[in-house]
């Protein structure tokens, strides 16, 4: 063996631990933006704690409301804000931005509730517009939280899986992530 191949070796090694140091850091900025997107996504969704207070306080679970002209315009702007927080939500679980495990986890109570008190509402809206997949992204999320609360939480609140939240889902569900599609068809069952 002649020094160039040994130089030629200690090379290698040494590439091949800098490899491995340019991957570690790698990981730790993809861990780190992970993290900075997990915090705003929980901001995000604390700021509408008082929304989803007021929702729970103003709108019945035994008597929902048709349209957003059932509530006051301050009520209904509010609401509709808040439809509009979780539908962006559904987009970026949808576009993998987000889990949907680290949605439900924390936030499949607000979720189910929200969709089962303004889901008729959003449903109504949608018809009028001629928007067949208007806040689509919200009705999937919903449809996730069910899943997991109908499985961890079911003797809570809840909302009836209609023929046309199934169409919305069949109209929506090939760009979402395997995992989320599979967790509710699971749930959904004979009904997609």
């Amino acid at each position: 063996m002649d020094l160039s191949q040994v130089i030629q070796g200690v090379a290698t090694c040494v590439a091949a631990v800098a490899a491995c140091a340019v991957f570690w850091q790698i990981r730790q900025g993809e861990r780190h933006l992970r993290f900075d997107v997990y915090k705003r996504v929980v901001e995000m969704l604390e700021e509408t704690g008082s929304l989803r207070r007021q929702l729970r306080d103003t709108v019945s679970k035994d008597s929902l409301p048709k349209t957003w002209s059932d509530f006051k315009p301050d009520d209904a702007k509010a609401f509709k804000g808040l439809v509009q927080t979780y539908d962006e939500l559904g987009l970026l679980v949808k576009h993998g931005s987000v889990p949907i495990a680290f949605v439900v986890d924390l936030y499949s109570r607000p979720l189910v509730e929200a969709w089962h008190r303004l889901g008729p509402c959003v449903m109504v809206e949608s018809t009028a517009r001629g928007q067949a997949g208007h806040r689509n992204k919200f009705a999937v999320l919903a449809l996730a939280a069910k899943a997991h609360r109908d499985e961890s939480h079911p003797d809570e609140e809840t909302f009836e899986i209609t023929t046309e939240l199934i169409a919305r889902w069949n109209r929506e569900c090939s760009g979402w992530p395997w995992a989320t599609r599979r967790a509710i068809k699971r749930r959904l069952g004979a009904k997609t």
